[in-house]
């Protein structure tokens, strides 16, 4: 009778604990998907979902990047274009639940208030979208000045934060307010990926953490986009070196800190072919899937002919293109 019952107690301490480690091992999953640039994508069909779906991501963009700073979620357009589909809180529950996958909003920390993002978060989850991860902007460090990235534009970022130390601030008044009404959101910090010459690029980073409160953010977000030479013709050696060299310069301006996670929300790459871009963006992936707890190429669509970004084919965003089916095979 004793040994029953030392038995059913070791069973009992197992089970517990096979629960606890099944709970975590779910906390702490990888979670892959793509950027979605809402304003790109054409109005919703059956179609694009089964599309989107058939790549099974586990998370969601929205709205997309800088995007955000001109977003309106509350009639789903951006006040850049009037020429664009809208796509509602609507569309997003529609691609939600048929993907099952999680959402990460990036907030319009530009042109709305406090309280408009608030009620957009409050919206989504009262439709049913848990609050889970929320981006404070997106790419805030972008500015006008020498950044090859933008070649000048971008003027409202340094308008509103003309260095990391502006930007923290902005968290830190923000946060608190967020975490109160969704406790357990988790909170992305937009920082740099790359170095740079630019003084404000230079010290963007610094500044933000010699600035922000620990208890007001969860992650550090990074970008990362790799851009290859058109006369250089593939191999196992220098696709080794390509992806080592932009790793490298991301490894040499990530922030040292265990206590947070790193969100990869954009990732691509620049090639002047198709087959380049799919080699490249999967030694890519590899590494961005095994460094980050977020990892979301750019993009699920686009029609621009000057990339291969698009996971989508275009014009109608019906099916996968075949980066679009590497990422499908990767996930599946």
């Amino acid at each position: 009778m004793f040994l029953n019952k030392q038995l059913f107690i070791l069973i009992t301490l197992l089970a517990l604990f096979g629960c606890t480690e099944s709970k975590n091992n779910t906390q702490d999953e990888k979670l892959t998907g793509m950027n979605i640039n809402w304003s790109f994508l054409p109005p919703l069909t059956q179609d694009i979902v089964d599309a989107t779906a058939s790549l099974n991501p586990k998370m969601i963009r929205y709205p997309g990047g800088s995007v955000s700073k001109t977003w309106n979620w509350e009639d789903g357009t951006t006040s850049k274009s009037i020429n664009r589909p809208p796509h509602t809180l609507d569309d997003l529950l529609i691609i939600k639940e048929a993907t099952n996958a999680k959402v990460t909003f990036v907030l319009n920390t530009i042109n709305k208030t406090l309280e408009n993002q608030l009620e957009l978060l409050r919206t989504a989850r009262a439709m049913g979208i848990p609050i889970e991860y929320i981006e404070m902007g997106n790419e805030h460090y972008l500015g006008k000045g020498n950044n090859a990235d933008d070649a000048g534009n971008h003027q409202d970022n340094v308008d509103a934060f003309p260095t990391g130390k502006e930007y923290a601030e902005f968290v830190n008044n923000w946060s608190p307010a967020i975490r109160d009404e969704f406790p357990d959101a988790k909170i992305g910090i937009s920082m740099l990926a790359r170095t740079n010459k630019n003084t404000r690029l230079q010290t963007w980073n610094d500044l933000i953490v010699s600035t922000i409160e620990a208890k007001n953010f969860d992650a550090y977000i990074y970008h990362i986009y790799v851009r290859s030479n058109s006369s250089l013709e593939l191999n196992d050696e220098n696709i080794s070196e390509i992806i080592k060299e932009r790793t490298d310069i991301f490894e040499s301006v990530k922030i040292d800190d265990n206590s947070k996670k790193v969100w990869i929300t954009e990732y691509g790459v620049h090639a002047d072919t198709l087959d380049k871009t799919v080699t490249l963006t999967s030694a890519l992936a590899d590494y961005i899937e095994a460094e980050a707890d977020i990892a979301l190429p750019q993009v699920l669509y686009t029609k621009s002919s000057s990339t291969f970004f698009s996971i989508l084919t275009a014009p109608d965003a019906d099916a996968l293109t075949a980066l679009g089916e590497m990422f499908a095979e990767r996930w599946k």
